[in-house]
């Protein structure tokens, strides 16, 4: 099972938790992307179509979080050092 502790920060840092919602929502996204694709529908080119949907939109959400986190550590690590 996954450490749903944070990590001791450093000094000027939040903590944050190795896993965050918005991780846990893509890897949901991702499974029941596939699951419709190839279980629900027919159609080869909509089977490709959300199944590739189904990989890229969790791993820009993924991205995303984690460029706003270390947005978010580094920002406050620069105000409290400053």
């Amino acid at each position: 099972m996954a450490n749903l502790k944070p990590a001791a920060p450093e000094p000027g840092q939040f903590a944050t938790p190795d896993i965050t919602p918005a991780q846990i929502l893509a890897v949901i996204t991702a499974v029941l992307a596939q699951v419709v694709a190839w279980g629900v529908i027919d159609g080869s080119t909509a089977q490709i179509v959300v199944g590739i949907a189904g990989i890229v939109l969790p791993a820009v959400w993924a991205l995303v979080d984690s460029v706003i986190r270390h947005g978010r550590a580094t920002g406050t690590a620069s105000k409290t050092q400053s």
